[in-house]
């Protein structure tokens, strides 16, 4: 397999951000890519496992050092996810949605997810962004729980040519790095994502503030903050900011 510098394959790992969590901590350079053919305990937010199949998807990490203080950096998910709708929709008829904070989605299934993980203090720190991308499933018999919830590039009608692992994962980070560059030199979250952040005006049930004690209530998406906060307005009619938690998007 022919890769670009600082990139390294693994038949199978349990996890491309903790392999790229010890190179990092090596010294090395942004940019630097882990790519898997299998993970073994691939994750997502949460606490969430990330099914990763072997063959079946494009599990890739890929290193970030920010120039940017350690709070400067919240929403490069979204950002991520951003940058990977622009990839991949050119691949396929059927829509791509972006959710917040960090899931592609068609037709109501997962396509692709995006898990941001900072290690390090002080202004010694990375990020290992971590994208999962469902290329072909279909003969990959899903787990308890998922059944009818994911949904791969094969699926959605993506020839095999345009499937290819290295290629696929070129074109997603070409996407990234000049949006990752306006990131760094200060334009916000809400301006580089923009309207591209999916059922704005939309009904959503949300749970948040698990530092303290769960809260539920509802409200309709508003757009999203300057570092990638969901704004949402509650039944109140006070626009909340929601920086952590869970979203259910109601239907209809």
């Amino acid at each position: 397999m022919n890769l670009p510098k600082h990139w390294e394959y693994f038949e199978e790992t349990t996890s491309t951000n903790d392999t790229l969590h010890r190179v990092a901590q090596a010294g090395a350079p942004q940019g630097t890519v882990h790519i898997a053919s299998a993970q073994t305990r691939g994750r997502g937010r949460v606490g969430r496992s990330w099914w990763s199949p072997p063959g079946s998807g494009l599990w890739m990490s890929l290193l970030l050092r920010p120039r940017l203080e350690p709070a400067g950096a919240a929403g490069i998910s979204l950002v991520a996810g951003r940058a990977l709708k622009a990839a991949l929709q050119p691949l396929t008829p059927l829509p791509i949605e972006l959710y917040w904070p960090n899931d592609l989605m068609i037709r109501g299934k997962k396509l692709a997810g995006i898990l941001g993980e900072l290690r390090g203090q002080g202004e010694k720190y990375w990020i290992a962004l971590g994208i999962g991308v469902n290329l072909d499933l279909r003969h990959a018999p899903p787990p308890a729980g998922l059944e009818g919830r994911t949904i791969s590039l094969a699926e959605a009608g993506v020839p095999a040519a345009d499937r290819e692992l290295v290629a696929l994962a070129q074109r997603c980070t070409g996407a990234f790095w000049p949006l990752y560059g306006r990131f760094e030199a200060g334009e916000s979250v809400a301006a580089l994502v923009g309207e591209e952040l999916a059922h704005v005006g939309c009904r959503v049930s949300i749970r948040s503030n698990p530092e303290k004690e769960w809260q539920e209530w509802r409200g309709v998406v508003a757009g999203l903050g300057s570092r990638g906060e969901l704004l949402v307005r509650d039944e109140s009619g006070a626009l909340q900011s929601v920086s952590a938690g869970e979203v259910v998007y109601e239907e209809g």
